[in-house]
């Protein structure tokens, strides 16, 4: 009987270390969202299983909410690679490219594609347009509708400082009397400069669909008025 017993202990003592090796791994998960991979814990995967009953990495609305509410959490740890632990340093994870950011991107290629139409004054399509046309006509090709004059479309969407401009942004400016107070042209945000203290902007003008640094553009910069932002519906 004893020799039965120490057989016993001795056959089953890697398995129940290995059982408590198994109930100290974490309930984890590895996930390729956003094109980076992540490991989620506990509180995600219970997240995403009461959202959808399992986790999609095709998910819009589970993506979303991700974005919106765990881009911080502790329950997040990146994926190092081939070396695996079941130990590891809570991080703070950058923020994952917002889903409507991922559409101006495109919004802001997709503008750079008429560089060098001519102007058409009254202008709405790919046959030439006058400013408002082309961001109306850039807009709307993304779901956003904008009113179709300068004058209208400076009322939409919020106002943003010139220091806080981002990319898609429209960039209001009086006509050619300076001493006027009505807006006469719009041009849209491209890029913003690593310091934040100049902006390229797309815009139709009389020589032509161009893109320009504002700095280097004295007649706008002279009559520059405000600027908003839009914006794009969730997709």
């Amino acid at each position: 009987m004893k020799i039965l017993f120490l057989f016993s202990c001795v056959f089953m003592f890697p398995f129940l270390l290995l059982a408590q090796a198994e109930e100290a791994e974490p309930d984890t998960s590895y996930q390729y969202l956003f094109g980076e991979a992540f490991i989620l814990g506990d509180s995600l995967i219970q997240m995403a299983q009461s959202d959808s009953g399992s986790i999609l990495s095709d998910s819009v609305s589970f993506l979303a909410q991700f974005e919106a509410d765990f881009y911080l959490s502790d329950s997040i740890f990146p994926d190092f690679g081939s070396y695996k632990t079941n130990v590891f340093s809570e991080r703070l994870l950058r923020q994952p490219p917002s889903l409507v950011s991922v559409k101006i991107e495109e919004l802001v290629d997709y503008s750079l594609t008429f560089v060098g139409l001519p102007y058409r004054f009254g202008g709405t399509s790919e046959n030439g347009f006058d400013c408002s046309g082309f961001v109306r006509y850039v807009y709307g090709k993304y779901g956003r509708e904008l009113p179709r004059s300068s004058r209208e479309q400076v009322h939409i969407g919020s106002t943003i400082a010139l220091s806080e401009v981002q990319k898609g942004d429209l960039l209001f400016f009086k006509g050619r009397n300076s001493r006027s107070s009505y807006i006469g042209h719009v041009a849209m945000v491209i890029e913003v400069s690593p310091d934040g203290k100049d902006v390229k902007m797309i815009h139709s003008t009389r020589h032509g669909l161009r893109a320009d640094w504002l700095s280097q553009e004295p007649y706008y910069v002279k009559r520059y008025v405000t600027a908003r932002r839009p914006g794009l519906n969730p997709p």
